[in-house]
């Protein structure tokens, strides 16, 4: 027997619910973050020829990565949602499969 078939995995509605909040409470701290980030003035880098480029570096660079950053936390949102759609479903398939079950008789 190999590993994989030892395995035994066992899925809940509640077990995707619990992890789509995780995923949606980590999406919700980073997009603070992200906010924190994109709010925060851009630091002075000095005015020599070095601190130049880097500020230039910054000013060229900063908002396309704020804008990156902001996709990656609503992608993590939107996975959050569809976890907790898929819950639902989950949910709702195995109340429909047991009313069909339940008339069933074995004799």
């Amino acid at each position: 027997m190999t590993k994989l078939e030892a395995m035994e995995m066992r899925v809940s509605p509640d077990d995707i619910r619990d992890t789509a909040k995780v995923i949606a409470d980590a999406a919700e701290r980073w997009n603070e973050a992200v906010s924190a980030m994109s709010d925060a003035p851009a630091a002075a880098f000095g005015s020599g020829s070095v601190g130049r480029m880097i500020g230039s570096f910054n000013q060229k660079t900063h908002g396309p990565s704020v804008e990156y950053y902001q996709e990656v936390g609503k992608c993590t949102a939107d996975m959050a949602t569809a976890l907790t759609g898929t819950a639902d479903l989950y949910a709702d398939t195995e109340l429909d499969n047991k009313a069909l079950a339940e008339p069933v008789s074995y004799t």
